[in-house]
């Protein structure tokens, strides 16, 4: 991760606020903050990873709600694609918890 948690996730809300509060922006031009949330999730989201999106987990809800079109959008793209993403992401993370509980195992807790 490039970017603190904290950051990622300002960014993220502050999108949101845009998307969701736009006719709040009287000096923009009408639709410039809808079409500056879709470009920004559209970016981040055409070429994405399964770790881009593994990475995004905690915020993908927020990114969802600053441009719902383009998150779906992307979403199928990454289900379409011959090796879907979204399963290398489940069976790492799976992976990750079946060792957490052979650690809480071990240790008895």
């Amino acid at each position: 991760m490039q970017f603190s948690p904290s950051l990622r996730k300002g960014i993220a809300e502050g999108l949101a606020i845009l998307a969701t509060q736009s006719e709040a922006c009287t000096t923009l031009s009408l639709n410039k903050a809808k079409n500056v949330c879709d470009e920004v999730i559209y970016t981040l989201l055409q070429d994405a990873d399964w770790e881009l999106w593994g990475s995004l987990d905690q915020l993908l809800p927020t990114l969802a709600e600053s441009a719902p079109e383009k998150f779906l959008d992307a979403v199928d793209k990454a289900l379409i694609n011959d090796r879907c993403l979204f399963d290398e992401l489940l069976h790492r993370k799976l992976a990750d918890l079946q060792v957490a509980t052979i650690l809480l195992d071990y240790y008895g807790l």
